[in-house]
């Protein structure tokens, strides 16, 4: 009888703790995907803000160009 109680609690420790390995994985899992996600966003805005800039930098060489020349 008490042997059977033992499995029995034993039975139930082992499915509370699966259930519990099972939500920190998937915690877990989340917190990777959000922090991904902010990576992609950033990597994202880091992209747009250095094709401005290339392009503004392209800007200012013809400029430089064009006075050198008028000057020269």
């Amino acid at each position: 009888m008490i042997q059977a109680k033992f499995t029995k609690l034993d039975e139930e420790y082992a499915r509370k703790m699966s259930d519990l390995c099972v939500h920190e994985v998937e915690e877990r899992r989340r917190k990777k995907l959000d922090e991904l996600q902010l990576l992609e966003n950033s990597h994202c805005d880091y992209q747009k803000m250095k094709m401005r800039m290339q392009s503004e930098i392209t800007g200012l060489i013809e400029r430089m160009e064009a006075t050198r020349k008028q000057w020269g």
